[in-house]
């Protein structure tokens, strides 16, 4: 466990590295990706909380969301650079992240940084759209592995004709993580995987 790792540099380096990639990886992923982001916060408030003078990264802060002081400005602007990469997607649950930024604000003596608050308005309102497909796949009843219902692969399809509609031109990325999200579950589906190879892919930077 992170926590329990030692406080060096080199160290702090390696499992920063690792949480990027951990985001950049899973962080889009509408239903779950929000996780990983608290725990990238929680692991930079605890190194923060641990140089501004509070003792081991495991013991830092009570709690990771509410530091008991101001931090030191570097770690403050990391923390908030994080809050400022998660909140501009749209993720289930990030009200309470928005709620997490707020404080952190209160508790280093800022206001909300405004450029944070268009960008989490913008992707609350795009979370909104998308809440009716989360909950169609949600709802549906357990299938074989790879061998979805007829009503499965409608749910998955106008998710993903949504999706396409929204964000393949301008954002890739977050359309490919669909199509793997939907392909997970339904990989026997031919005309799914067609798609994903030749309209999403060719659109994605890879590497």
């Amino acid at each position: 466990m992170w926590e329990n790792a030692r406080t060096d540099a080199a160290t702090i380096a390696l499992v920063r590295k690792a949480f990027d990639d951990a985001v950049n990886a899973t962080g889009l992923h509408v239903g779950s990706g929000r996780a990983v982001w608290v725990a990238f916060r929680e692991f930079e408030m605890k190194v923060a909380s641990k140089i501004t003078g509070s003792g081991s990264v495991a013991a830092a802060a009570a709690s990771a969301m509410r530091p008991a002081q101001a931090l030191d400005s570097k770690g403050a602007e990391k923390i908030r650079g994080l809050f400022r990469r998660e909140l501009q997607l749209p993720l289930i649950g990030m009200e309470e992240s928005w709620a997490e930024y707020e404080a952190f604000e209160r508790d280093q003596k800022k206001t909300v940084d405004q450029h944070i608050t268009g960008t989490y308005k913008k992707a609350k309102a795009e979370l909104d759209e998308r809440r009716p497909y989360e909950s169609a796949i949600a709802e549906l009843p357990p299938h074989a592995a790879g061998t979805p219902s007829p009503e499965a692969l409608a749910a998955w399809d106008q998710y993903l004709q949504f999706d396409i509609a929204k964000n393949a031109k301008q954002v890739p990325t977050r359309t490919a993580v669909m199509f793997e999200r939907a392909i997970a579950n339904c990989f026997l589906a031919v005309d799914m995987w067609q798609v994903y190879t030749t309209d999403v892919r060719c659109c994605q930077r890879i590497g």
